[in-house]
C-alpha cells in the first residue's frame, strides 16, 4: 500500500495541500495549520524526535514512511525530510491508505 499512499502524496502536491521542508512544516505546526506530519523513515534522530514532541503536543498525528529521496522523487524535488499536510479530509485520506490492506 506504501505505492498508492505515494501517488496520492503526489496528488496532493499538486493540489497544494502539501508543505515540505523542516522550516515551514515548522512553522504551519506552530500555526495549526498542520493535520498530518510526514517525515522520512531516514531522517535524522533529531528531526524525528523533534517532529514528534510538537505532534504530540499539538494533537497532530505523524506517520514516519519511506525515505527522502522517495519522497523527494514523488514530490518532483531532489530530497524531502518532512511534509506537512494541510487539509484535514486529504491527511485522513493518507492516513487510510497506508493502513489499507
Amino acid at each position: 500500500m506504501k505505492s498508492k499512499f505515494l501517488a496520492l502524496l503526489g496528488l496532493g502536491k499538486r493540489a497544494g495541500y502539501l508543505t515540505t521542508g523542516e522550516t515551514g512544516c515548522e512553522l504551519n505546526l506552530k500555526k495549526m495549520k498542520s493535520s498530518l506530519i510526514v517525515v522520512a523513515g531516514d531522517a535524522s534522530e533529531n528531526t524525528k524526535k523533534k517532529f514528534g514532541n510538537m505532534c504530540n503536543s499539538r494533537g497532530v498525528e505523524m506517520l514516519i514512511v519511506s525515505t527522502k529521496e522517495e519522497l523527494g522523487q514523488i514530490l518532483g524535488k531532489g530530497i524531502v525530510a518532512v511534509i506537512s499536510v494541510n487539509d484535514g479530509e486529504f491527511g485522513k485520506a493518507l492516513v487510510q491508505k497506508l493502513n489499507d490492506k
